[in-house]
Formats: structure tokens, sequence, C-alpha cells
């Protein structure tokens, strides 16, 4: 089955809270990290902390979820703080 992109996180907490909240609502979250200790984490100035992925059949559902946790934590203001 294939995988879709989901999210971009920024940070570990980021990536904490939402793949909590997809796990508790039976969503399955496949996450791949950008970090490469290797580079010094320079990777993750321009592509995010990593990737969140789940099935296709969970896209609509993991997006409304996504949206709700973003709204509830506060995480989109977060990241216009940053930039």
């Amino acid at each position: 089955m294939e995988t879709v992109l989901i999210y971009t996180f920024q940070n570990v907490i980021e990536e904490s809270r939402i793949r909590t909240a997809l796990e508790e609502e039976g969503v399955e979250v496949l996450v791949r990290s950008f970090e490469d200790s290797a580079y010094d984490g320079i990777y993750t100035l321009q592509k995010g902390r990593g990737e969140m992925r789940v099935f296709e059949k969970d896209v609509e559902k993991a997006k409304r979820i996504i949206e709700e946790c973003c709204k509830q934590t506060d995480i989109d203001e977060e990241r216009e703080e940053t930039k």
C-alpha cells in the first residue's frame, strides 16, 4: 500500500504532538527524520526536521486530525513567530 506525505514538522515537540494525536485515532504514521549528524543539521533549516507519511486510505482522516491538533496547540502561530 502506498504512503502519502501528510506533514513536515519543524521540531521534535511538534512531531510528538501530531504523531500521538494520529496514533490515538488509529492512524498508522511513518516518520522520517532529515537529521544527519554528518551534516550538522543544515538540511533541517531548509526542509524541516522531518516528515510524516500515512497510508492512502487514512489521508483525509489524518488531515482533519492534524488541522485540529494544530489549532489546539497553536503550532501554526509558533511557526510564524520563528520566521
